[in-house]
Parts: C-alpha cells; structure tokens; sequence
C-alpha cells in the first residue's frame, strides 16, 4: 500500500518512519506541512505520483479530504493523548485551556465529561479563527494552551506557553492500519464491480 503522511510536526513524522520501517504492507513517503501548506504538498505529491491513501491530522486532513478524492486517514488522537497533555499542563500549575480543530477538541469534551474536569475547550472551524481565540484567551488571563499545530505556532507569536497534543504510537499504528484496510477494501470492491 503506497501511503503519503502529511506530518504537522517533527515527532508525528518520526513515529510515522518508526512504524512504517516494522511493515513489508506499506511503502510510506513523509512530508512536512500544515493545513493549507499540508494540503498544497498533498496536491502536489498526488499529481506526480500514485499515492494509494493519505494520512494526516485534524485541520490538515480535513482540508485535504475536501479537495481530493483519495482516501485520507486522520491519525486519531485518543484521550490518553489528551490525558498526557492535560497532566503536564496541569504541573506548570498554569490557566490553561484546550484548543484546535474538531480531532482534537471533541475528544477533549468527552474525556472532560468524564472525568468531570472543568477546562476551558475551542473548537477552531477555520484557520482564521485561531488568532482571535488565541488572543481572548490571553485576555482573560489564560498563560497556557494545550493544542494542534496551527495553534501552537499562533500562540508562541503571541506569548502564549503552548504544548501540541502528540499523536502516541498507538494512534500511529491505528492510522497505517486503517489506511492499508481502507485500500484493501476499495480494491476488493473495485475487482467485485468489475
């Protein structure tokens, strides 16, 4: 299965090339590049080689599954993902809030719910809205957000202490699995209406 990985960042990639090199099923390319810059990378490797699936995160593979008709797969983040994150920000002692796109956000409210934290969560539906939030955030005297890449990247410009939510191995090897059983699966159908 021929995969192409749009990372956010450097430790997504690294795991991805970790995992990818314990598999015979998956010759995986990784590139760099986040939202619009996630999506151009992926228009642009897809038009010059025959990718089977794409895998990508939150933001990024939203914008991508909108605009190709190739199969994406968002690497998911579990709520031991966002449990970690919450830990750490929890022992900078710190008002903290979690924001991002949906991948990350909807997990965090059922994780919240459950453990009957009260934590501040914004959903970003586009990138135009990280700014403001970001900057509100600041006003009412938050110093740190847990967060997706765009996020994070915002928030530094800002002055605002900032961790990205990683994707554990877990998630990873979620994502490649899919992505294999995803082809697998339009292949079959494919030979079936044939």
């Amino acid at each position: 299965t021929k995969i192409l990985a749009i990372a956010p960042y450097k430790g997504m990639a690294e795991l991805l090339a970790a995992n990818a090199k314990n598999r015979d099923d998956i010759d995986l390319t990784i590139e760099y590049g986040d939202l619009t810059e996630g999506l151009q990378i992926a228009k642009t490797m897809t038009f010059y080689e025959n990718f089977d699936a794409i895998i990508s995160r939150g933001g990024t593979a939203e914008l991508i599954r909108k605009e190709l008709t190739i199969p994406v797969i968002d690497v998911p983040l579990s709520v031991y993902d966002i449990l970690r994150s919450i830990k750490t920000a929890e022992s900078y002692g710190e008002k903290f809030a979690i924001t991002g796109f949906s991948g990350i956000t909807e997990n965090a409210k059922i994780l919240c719910d459950l453990l009957q934290l009260n934590i501040t969560i914004i959903t970003f539906h586009d990138k135009i809205e990280v700014l403001p939030e970001l900057l509100e955030l600041k006003e009412r005297q938050f110093t740190f957000v847990i967060c997706d890449q765009i996020s994070f990247m915002t928030a530094q410009e800002i002055g605002l202490n900032s961790i990205v939510v990683p994707s554990g191995n877990e998630s990873i090897r979620t994502a490649l699995d899919d992505a294999v059983r995803s082809v697998q699966s339009i292949k079959k159908a494919n030979k079936l209406s044939s």
